[in-house]
């Protein structure tokens, strides 16, 4: 007799078979071949002689009542009763919400609620890989799944909607089915003429579609873009809260509609008020989807027949906070912090922070930081630090996870900057290296601000130009005075109101703020690029004069803060 294990007789549920029963029996008869026509709403007239159809009416009715959140259903029912008094007689306007959602019932593609830890360390949920749905306390902390003992009310869900649906009603409309494909003939027209306007046109696009590529040639094939980060909705009221929304961008549709608002799907918000702890249990949903979707038969209007749905994330955007929560890397402060290569930091006790002088490496070879001996690295190494590849990242995160005390954990965390496996490498040929472009915000940001200021806030605030000062002494590196100060002056004594303020050789004077200012303001950005300051003094503007920095960097000055002399320029 075959022996079967016992996890082997558990019968395994798909998460998804009910979002597609629901989907059925919407459709009904029609199935993939879903036609709104066939609905009566979608041709009747909202009254006579209008030419909002009934449908329409309705469906705007509920989108602006979704898009305000302060509004109860009795302020719709109210708002319905004021309009059916002013239409007239004989009017198909429903007289409350609960009669305006059933007009709209069969469209509606219901959400998947699944209960969650309180601390985000799993989902009660079945999947090929552990069994947690009919468990009523988390295995990882022992926090119970429900409010009240033997109560049924969980402590806290996860709504998802499902890809699956929307997929199979946008390949069934002829005309979001022609520009999901339309990538095809614009990518040629773009390669014959030699420029690259779009993704559409790198060459990482046209490997995926070539005939050996991932999608085999098959104009049909998405490729996704997710995206996720945390979202405060209360910022206005100033109320800390933190909820991470979850979407994927359909990168085959045209630029110009690729990024509205009304083409993001998305598939799920993980509540708050608190980030979560654990993302990875939410983005697993998404990719057993994928996983689950692939090579399923759809139904395209286009060409009249079906065919086999391929899909991959080939982008994800995220910030460098984001990546590091999704794909269990160091992130910034780590020794080992970079995403993309294999610097290794030291951190810094005066300034409570990992400095990375080895990034001299990344400066050309005659540049005259790169031959100075006042760092501590006396020699520089001739070449740039090592890339990471996957193949280093999968051998890390094997060391880390063989790791049997939180120290030898610890140990190999801080020399690679590797944690154990995230939910996306489960995706067939994954790599995060090519699907993770570097985040340059944080970065330029974070550095322009602090240059900026440490060389131009000598006078306002003289903290961190001590904790600097700290961190070059405890290195062997002093800076001259530039003004008459007296050369006794000291960090104490620059507290005092009564001494002349301190200005170290590598700080702005007064009147040079003034001309750099005057500088700044004056940089010239693309339409529509941000915020451009209009006057004030750009170094006492708190964030915005970074933001300034920032912008007029990316716009390719070459004047971004690094001495005195260059600013002024």
């Amino acid at each position: 007799a075959e022996d079967i294990t016992p996890c082997a007789r558990i019968e395994i549920q798909d998460p998804f078979e009910e979002a597609q029963r629901t989907f059925d029996e919407c459709d009904g008869a029609n199935g993939d071949r879903f036609d709104w026509s066939l609905d009566e709403n979608s041709q009747l007239p909202l009254y006579e002689g209008s030419s909002t159809t009934v449908l329409q009416a309705h469906a705007a009715l509920l989108h602006w009542y979704a898009a305000h959140g302060t509004l109860s259903q009795t302020d719709l029912d109210r708002l319905l009763s004021l309009l059916s008094n002013m239409l007239p007689v004989g009017h198909r306007l429903a007289s409350s919400y609960n009669a305006a959602l059933k007009i709209l019932e069969r469209y509606i593609i219901n959400p998947i609620t699944y209960h969650c830890c309180p601390i985000d360390c799993c989902l009660y949920r079945d999947t090929m890989s552990y069994h947690y749905a009919s468990l009523t306390a988390c295995l990882v902390c022992g926090e119970a799944r429900y409010s009240t003992a033997g109560g049924t009310f969980p402590r806290k869900t996860f709504r998802y909607l499902p890809i699956e649906p929307c997929l199979r009603r946008m390949f069934a409309n002829k005309n979001i089915s022609s520009n999901l494909q339309q990538h095809a003939t614009s990518c040629r027209v773009n390669a014959s003429q030699k420029r690259m306007a779009d993704i559409q046109d790198s060459p990482l696009w046209q490997e995926l579609f070539s005939k050996t590529g991932d999608f085999e040639g098959d104009p049909r094939a998405i490729a996704l873009a997710l995206c996720s980060d945390g979202v405060n909705p209360f910022s206005r009221e100033r109320i800390a809260y933190s909820m991470w929304p979850i979407t994927l961008g359909l990168l085959n549709l045209p630029r110009s509609v690729r990024s509205l608002f009304s083409s993001l799907m998305l598939v799920g918000i993980v509540p708050g008020p608190h980030e979560p702890k654990n993302s990875d249990i939410y983005i697993e949903v998404v990719v057993d989807e994928i996983l689950a979707l692939t090579n399923k038969r759809l139904f395209d209007a286009v060409s009249g027949s079906s065919f086999q749905l391929k899909l991959k994330v080939v982008l994800n955007i995220m910030d460098y906070p984001g990546q590091n929560k999704v794909f269990y890397f160091g992130g910034a402060g780590a020794i080992s912090g970079c995403s993309h290569c294999q610097i290794v930091g030291e951190h810094s006790k005066p300034l409570s922070k990992v400095v990375y002088f080895g990034s001299r490496a990344f400066l050309r070879d005659d540049d005259p930081l790169r031959k100075d001996t006042n760092f501590s690295e006396k020699e520089l190494p001739c070449q740039s630090p090592v890339a990471k590849d996957m193949a280093f990242v999968c051998r890390n995160i094997a060391v880390y996870e063989s790791g049997v005390t939180a120290a030898e954990q610890g140990r190999s965390f801080r020399t690679s900057g590797c944690k154990g496996q995230y939910a996306t490498m489960k995706l067939p040929a994954h790599n995060r290296l090519n699907d993770v472009p570097v985040e340059p915000m944080h970065t330029i940001k974070d550095c322009v601000e602090h240059i900026v200021k440490l060389v131009g806030k000598s006078s306002a605030d003289t903290t961190w130009s001590e904790k600097v000062l700290r961190d070059e002494a405890a290195r062997g590196r002093s800076w001259p005075l530039r003004d008459a100060a007296p050369a006794a002056v000291n960090a104490s004594n620059c507290k005092r109101k009564k001494n002349p303020p301190i200005h170290l050789s590598f700080q702005l004077l007064p009147e040079e703020i003034t001309v750099a200012g005057r500088r700044l303001r004056s940089v010239r950005v693309p339409s529509g690029f941000g915020w451009k300051p209009v006057g004030g003094n750009l170094f006492m503007l708190g964030d915005g004069y970074a933001l300034c920095v920032f912008q007029a960097a990316l716009d390719g000055s070459q004047w971004v803060a690094t001495s005195s002399s260059r600013l002024l320029a």
